[in-house]
């Protein structure tokens, strides 16, 4: 049965992956319609989008072995949100409003069929300390950058995960979205595609982070 489950998930995942950039696409159309901007070309490599495919599979899949049916849907919701949100951050750098508040709301039960209503307290402490991580690495770039180098986007995102990862998901929360950050500046600098100065979408390793911070749990070790 349980090899049924998965094999179901890991289906629903690929079909999922394949219509992602569909899904980007019409949010970004709805996004710059509402803000009266002019809608840019939407373009994705066939690599992009294979990478996209094999992630949602893969990830759907994890969450269908490992997960109770319950939490696997809710993740696998979660799965499709993050990667559609890095999808429209990469185009158009915008994390939409819409996604934080569904992200929210998504979260709010999230935690209260993992954790049961109780856990909520634990996520008023992630919250807190995501408010003053962020806080104060804004504040530190500013002295230094002369720009607060996150935006509000970010910071919202950043939230919105705290109170659906709680307490102690949000050490696992931001500890992967460094390592994601990390990776991404190692590779850049490396191969030439960044400087010491440049700025880049971050909704991708926040949700990286989000991602790490729902998985690790179930992960066997």
């Amino acid at each position: 049965m349980e090899l049924v489950k998965t094999g179901v998930f890991l289906c629903v995942g690929l079909a999922i992956g394949f219509i992602i950039p569909s899904l980007a696409q019409k949010m970004i159309q709805y996004k710059c319609t509402k803000r009266h901007q002019n809608i840019p070309a939407f373009y994705m490599l066939k690599w992009h989008e294979q990478i996209l495919m094999l992630l949602s599979a893969s990830l759907f899949a994890l969450a269908g072995w490992q997960m109770p049916l319950e939490e696997a849907l809710l993740v696998c919701v979660f799965v499709l949100i993050a990667l559609t949100a890095t999808v429209i951050d990469t185009q158009i750098r915008i994390i939409a409003n819409e996604i934080v508040l569904l992200l929210l709301a998504l979260g709010i039960i999230y935690r209260i069929i993992a954790g049961g209503a109780y856990s909520l307290s634990g996520s008023l402490g992630a919250l807190g300390f995501v408010v003053v991580i962020f806080g104060g690495t804004a504040l530190i770039t500013k002295l230094f950058m002369k720009n607060i180098g996150i935006g509000a986007g970010d910071i919202k995102l950043a939230m919105a995960i705290a109170i659906t990862v709680g307490y102690p998901g949000i050490f696992n929360f931001l500890g992967g979205m460094a390592v994601a950050i990390g990776g991404y500046c190692v590779a850049g600098l490396q191969l030439g595609l960044l400087t010491p100065k440049s700025t880049f979408p971050m909704c991708g390793h926040i949700m990286a982070g989000l991602l790490i911070a729902l998985f690790v749990p179930y992960i066997p070790l």
